[in-house]
């Protein structure tokens, strides 16, 4: 299911921009509009996460599937500014709902000590899509205009919501959905936030998104118009960075199970501040390519072992909520990334804004550095008297 709903999203990543740039929007409207989905992020995520509990997280999933295919779709219809807006607030709600429900599945499904193994398999999954979509989006742009293409990116979508009905999974739908074993409160969330690592990590967390938002809201209009590269071959180069980050995933895993999560992590900061000071410099497509390839590594890297970190610091009993803050927190970085990246167009070029997107993860290695530490791998190390009144959050 999670392949099926990733593959529609990662077709539209690289033309997306393009897009919104063909139907009028300015390179400061660009900004807005992409930052238009992580704002409704912030605002419903942990709200909307209480739905998981409630109603069952498969239900979950499989509503913002549906949210996801009409959205995607709208867009092959819409010729004015306006109703991109409209449908970057739907695009938010389905990816507020979906993402936290299927991780919070595969982190529950994963034994403790090779949780990093685990989340690494299943991130490597959800990387290929970003291998896969991007590739598929260069073909399809060599013969397809951008609204065709929304319109044939929503078949993986459909195909895997059907395959989830077929294959019966609405039976347990209703049985997971007739059980509510906790509400969240305002004293689970004051518990999650005394643990000062989730706390450093989801701001260091923040400072890695907020690069890839200006990435995703500038990089393809400045291969296009300075580069004068077309949609097939920008879609190219982030099938490139899709296909490293799918190969690190399960060999980042393994290393950060060995080793501990701190040195991949920081590893995966490092080399990220390193890649947009390569984005600012090369522009030569061997060169990019290669820069791309060393930015997947850095993205596979720090996904799975800041996930496996997480579920480290947060028993399996709010591992829910814990990750819709951890990505509320991230949501925060990517409206700052794309509005920033919309209004530094009134001043400087897009090499110039990557080199301070450089010095921007450097903030992000400084955190990890100085005030994350290795933690216990095992459910086990978390010890409450009543776990029913602090929501099983410990120090």
């Amino acid at each position: 299911m999670s392949v099926a709903y990733f593959i529609g999203g990662q077709i539209l990543t690289p033309i997306l921009p393009l897009f919104f740039v063909e139907v009028g929007a300015s390179k400061v409207e660009l900004g807005i509009i992409m930052a238009i989905p992580s704002l409704v992020a912030i605002a419903s995520r942990i709200p909307l996460s209480t739905l998981m509990d409630r109603f069952g997280k498969w239900v979950v999933v499989i509503l913002s599937s549906v949210v996801s295919i009409v959205a995607i779709a709208a867009y092959a219809f819409t010729y004015q500014v306006l109703w991109l807006y409209v449908i970057g607030v739907f695009n938010a709600l389905s990816w507020v709902l979906y993402q936290p429900a299927s991780m919070s599945l595969a982190l529950d499904l994963s034994p403790p000590n090779q949780r990093a193994e685990s989340m690494g398999r299943y991130f490597m999954v959800i990387a290929a899509t970003f291998l896969i979509g991007p590739l598929l989006a260069s073909f399809l742009t060599l013969y397809l205009d951008f609204r065709s293409v929304f319109l044939l990116s929503v078949i993986p979508s459909i195909v895997g919501l059907l395959a989830v009905i077929l294959l019966g999974r609405i039976r347990l739908i209703r049985t997971e959905g007739t059980v509510s074993r906790y509400h969240i409160s305002l004293k689970d969330l004051r518990e999650l936030f005394r643990i000062r690592q989730y706390w450093a990590v989801s701001v260091a967390s923040a400072t890695f998104w907020m690069a890839t938002s200006v990435f995703g809201t500038l990089f393809s209009v400045y291969c296009e118009e300075r580069l004068l590269l077309t949609a097939s071959a920008i879609s190219l180069l982030f099938a490139v960075r899709g296909l490293s980050n799918t190969l690190v995933r399960i060999p980042a895993g393994r290393i950060s199970d060995r080793i501990g999560r701190r040195r991949p992590v920081l590893a995966a900061y490092v080399m990220g501040s390193v890649v947009f000071w390569g984005l600012s410099e090369f522009s030569t497509v061997p060169l990019l390519m290669l820069v791309m390839f060393a930015y997947g590594l850095s993205w596979g890297m720090k996904v799975v072992s800041e996930t496996a970190l997480l579920g480290d610091l947060v028993p399996s009993q709010r591992r829910g909520v814990a990750m819709a803050v951890w990505q509320t927190i991230d949501d925060i970085g990517f409206v700052a990334g794309s509005l920033a990246a919309g209004v530094s167009t009134l001043y400087m070029d897009a090499p110039s804004f990557f080199k301070i997107m450089s010095l921007v993860l450097i903030l992000g290695i400084c955190i990890v550095v100085f005030l994350v530490r290795e933690t216990a791998k095992s459910d086990r190390d978390f010890r409450t008297t009543d776990d029913t009144s602090t929501g099983g959050l410990s120090q």
